[in-house]
């Protein structure tokens, strides 16, 4: 194999795989291992040199070991054909080293989507009597006082029973008393139906 083969193999550029066997050369300066680089890339790479410049190379070491495992499970004619199969292999091993970080990308983004799903606070029952008194009297000119007499005789007049007595009897607010009695939702419905009313 050739410094241009092993270049398109890995998908990087002759330099860099000259560089991959400069800094091989570099690890075995004191061995018989050393990598000769000839002019107009003819040097012929042995599958044990592909995988020595591999191993010092930035891919990593599980990408290396499947390929060399790959080449060595072939003919040695049949190497230079695999290009395709180790390309697969190399795009593989990537895609499981990546994995773990797509997954948590993933959940990063589910939570950041919740987030934007949150939903508005509802209004409790005292908030909707209130928001209502306010609007039954921007529409007919009453007063605050007179409109919230007019809300308890008519929450009375449903429920067969006397908020504004009872709260005098226990010294207490009229709505803290339908409220402690439970009647607070009960006054709310009626609160938006006499704004219905009026529409």
């Amino acid at each position: 194999m050739t410094v241009k083969e092993l270049a398109e193999f890995t998908g990087k550029t002759e330099r860099t795989v000259q560089l991959w066997i400069k800094k091989h050369n570099e690890k075995t300066m004191f061995h018989n291992e050393k990598i000769t680089l000839q002019k107009g890339h003819t040097t012929n790479l042995t599958i044990d040199d592909v995988e020595r410049v591999l191993k010092v190379s930035s891919l990593s070491k599980d990408a290396v070991s499947i390929l060399m495992n790959n080449a060595r499970s072939k003919p040695q004619q049949n190497v230079a054909v695999d290009y395709e199969v180790i390309g697969k292999m190399i795009g593989i091993a990537i895609s499981n080293a990546l994995a773990p970080i797509v997954e948590k990308l993933d959940k990063v983004t589910e939570q950041k989507q919740e987030q934007l799903k949150l939903e508005a606070p509802k209004m409790d029952s005292r908030a909707v009597i209130t928001k209502s008194i306010n609007e039954y009297v921007s529409k007919t000119g009453m007063s605050y006082r007179d409109a919230y007499i007019n809300l308890y005789k008519e929450f009375g007049y449903r429920t067969h029973c006397n908020p504004s007595l009872s709260a005098k009897n226990r010294n207490m607010k009229i709505i803290d008393y339908n409220d402690s009695e439970g009647q607070i939702d009960i006054l709310a419905a009626i609160a938006i139906e006499l704004v219905k009313e009026i529409n």
